[in-house]
């Protein structure tokens, strides 16, 4: 179906000069001259029309690999989560490696998936305490999804809450501070747990920097929060806040 259309297309391009150049017709040199350039336009299109097939035919392709590479990069997400959780590191960084390669490869260098991947790898190498490794990881996700998403997307969080991570884990704590005072702006316009996740990310950078009010006042606020809506898995939440509160008393 879309191979005629094109066809039609190109065809119609070819006879429109033709029939404008009829109209006029006063001798028959003038006739064979719009001859000539009909053939010459019908041999255009014969060959724009080939490659527009081609053209067609590869982006149905990789629209088939793109869904196909998204099932199959999900699958590969899913496994390395797993593995991680049962503390088989190297087994699940070796997945998630080969799900950046399927990734790059499928939908380029700079797509989402591509970001949703390096952050996934930024995590593993975390639970690694590889913190160099996951940076890098961290910084890249977070270049692609701004530039894709812009700067003040719900999803940058993700790559600021890692790179922020990555940061407190070496001791750089005003680094980690600056990064998540951003996610916290950011996730003001969502709320529920991602906006609670923050806080309590916060509560506990001014914790680890001995601020012990500022980090109760934080805290406090998670608790508020917790309180007031019925958010799922609030327990757990309320349980981590609790227990950081514990610390500083």
């Amino acid at each position: 179906m879309a191979h005629k259309t094109i066809r039609r297309i190109y065809w119609s391009i070819a006879l429109i000069p033709f029939l404008f150049g009829a109209a006029f017709i006063e001798s028959a040199i003038v006739f064979w001259n719009w001859l000539f350039y009909f053939v010459i336009c019908i041999f255009c299109a014969e060959k724009f029309e080939k490659k527009a097939i081609t053209n067609l035919q590869n982006f149905i392709y990789r629209i088939k690999s793109a869904k196909g590479a998204g099932i199959e990069l999900q699958a590969l997400h899913d496994q390395a989560t797993t593995l991680s959780h049962s503390q088989k590191h190297e087994d699940a960084l070796r997945i998630a490696v080969k799900a950046l390669s399927i990734a790059e490869e499928t939908a380029g260098p700079n797509h989402l998936d591509v970001a949703r991947t390096l952050n996934l790898l930024c995590r593993l190498q975390i639970n690694r305490r590889q913190y160099q490794a996951a940076e890098l990881y961290a910084r890249r996700s977070l270049r692609i999804v701004e530039s894709v998403l812009g700067w003040d997307h719900p999803e940058v969080r993700f790559a600021l809450k890692n790179l922020s991570d990555c940061h407190v884990r070496q001791g750089q704590y005003s680094a980690s501070l600056a990064l998540l005072i951003r996610a916290h702006e950011i996730t003001k316009s969502i709320g529920g747990i991602p906006f609670v996740q923050i806080i309590i990310a916060i509560g506990q950078n001014y914790k680890l920097q001995e601020n012990w009010q500022l980090s109760e006042t934080w805290l406090k606020n998670a608790l508020e929060i917790l309180n007031n809506e019925p958010l799922p898995s609030r327990n757990v939440w309320n349980a981590l806040v609790y227990e950081n509160l514990a610390d500083i008393y």
